[in-house]
């Protein structure tokens, strides 16, 4: 079916998208994503704050606050999708379409590569610290988060004119494109092969039915070819090969490297220190890298577990694109499971960064804070430690 397609039929696919997921449950899960996104929100603004602290400027917080930035926008464009089932309002809907959907890939594409490039990063500082002196600068991690941030405006221009795409379907139908917000949910799943199903099964570019032999209209020829150039090539090859199979290889890579050299750095020190025993447990400069390392490996972790369900989700499309009951509990899977990534990143900070703990309760809890500093102060001063060395050890 192409975009000469009759009322009847536009209706009844929508109505097969609009079955594919129990209301409970999809009721369920839109709760749960709004909770996710405020508490994300409020935790990524907490973690931007603590991170511009001076204590932990480096050039690689900045990195972590840029990908702190794009979660929070992510977040941010993952409210109204959630909140169009109270609205019918068609200039609403074109809002979204224009300015949340192409908002949110972007989002997500630089959040994506922010990832990849701390992740390098620790690498180099870990594998190759000589190396990572001179390239690790603040002038040229700050070409590198303008590089993210220009890869991801350009990469994702596509998806700023869909909508037109989009409404000249719903026009030709004859559709009423306000409140359908089944269709919506695949925006917010980042999945729009589903939204336009009449588009998305295109066969092929010459502007023929699949169903019928008789061509279409030059225009909605047109129209049907930059459909399939879009949702075929554009969104489920491309946008899957940048956003899922090459940050993934990358990831997976690199984060064994830097387990194994880890591994290999303790056990170096350990076999230096051997005549030292005493001193084995004490807190030594690479321990401040190690820290922050591991916070880098708990985030990319995260991130690999949950865009595995969307990474999934993308590969059953390519092999076949479908409506089927299982695709749409994936797709809303897909959805809450990207806003629990950008919701996860300041509980790492706080699990695996002491420094970043130590700075954050005395930014926001200050007065448990200075008593806690008293006490261990007073405790240390008696073994002949600094309250600098105690609380500034490691990240």
């Amino acid at each position: 079916m192409l975009l000469d397609t009759t009322v009847d039929s536009n209706q009844s696919s929508v109505d097969e998208f609009s079955n594919g997921v129990n209301p409970t449950i999809a009721a369920a899960l839109t709760i749960v994503r709004i909770c996710l996104t405020v508490c994300g929100l409020v935790t990524n603004t907490v973690t931007g704050v603590v991170l511009t602290n001076r204590k932990l400027w480096s050039p690689t917080s900045m990195l972590l606050l840029s990908l702190v930035a794009y979660d929070a926008v992510f977040l941010l464009a993952s409210i109204p999708p959630c909140l169009m089932d109270v609205t019918k309002n068609a200039e609403a809907f074109a809002i979204l379409l224009g300015v949340c959907y192409p908002l949110r890939y972007m989002a997500q594409t630089g959040s994506i590569y922010t990832t990849v490039t701390v992740t390098i990063e620790r690498c180099l500082i870990v594998i190759r610290p000589l190396r990572a002196r001179s390239f690790c600068t603040f002038g040229k991690t700050r070409k590198v988060i303008l590089g993210v941030f220009l890869f991801s405006l350009i990469f994702n221009i596509p998806r700023c004119f869909f909508y037109k795409l989009f409404t000249q379907a719903m026009v030709s139908n004859n559709s009423n494109f306000a409140g359908n917000s089944t269709w919506l949910h695949a925006f917010s799943a980042n999945q729009s092969s589903n939204v336009i199903p009449e588009l998305s099964n295109t066969s092929d570019q010459s502007g023929f039915s699949n169903h019928s032999s008789q061509p279409v209209s030059n225009q909605n020829a047109d129209w049907a070819y930059y459909a399939w150039l879009y949702l075929r090539v554009y969104e489920l090859y491309v946008s899957s090969a940048f956003f899922y199979f090459l940050p993934y290889t990358l990831i997976l890579i690199l984060n064994m490297q830097l387990l194994l050299a880890i591994k290999k750095r303790r056990k170096e020190t350990r076999r230096i220190s051997v005549k030292n025993e005493h001193q084995v447990n004490y807190t030594k400069p690479t321990d401040l890298e190690d820290g922050l390392t591991l916070i880098v490996l708990g985030i990319t972790v995260c991130f690999f577990f949950c865009c595995l369900t969307p990474a999934i989700y993308n590969v059953t499309q390519i092999a076949e694109v479908s409506n089927t009951e299982l695709s749409q509990h994936l797709l809303t899977a897909s959805d809450t499971m990207l806003c629990i990534n950008a919701s996860m990143d300041f509980f790492f900070y706080c699990l695996l960064g002491r420094k970043f703990r130590n700075i954050f309760l005395h930014l926001f809890c200050r007065r448990p804070y200075l008593r806690s500093t008293y006490s261990m102060s007073s405790s240390h001063c008696k073994a002949g430690h600094s309250i600098s060395e105690t609380l500034y050890h490691s990240v």
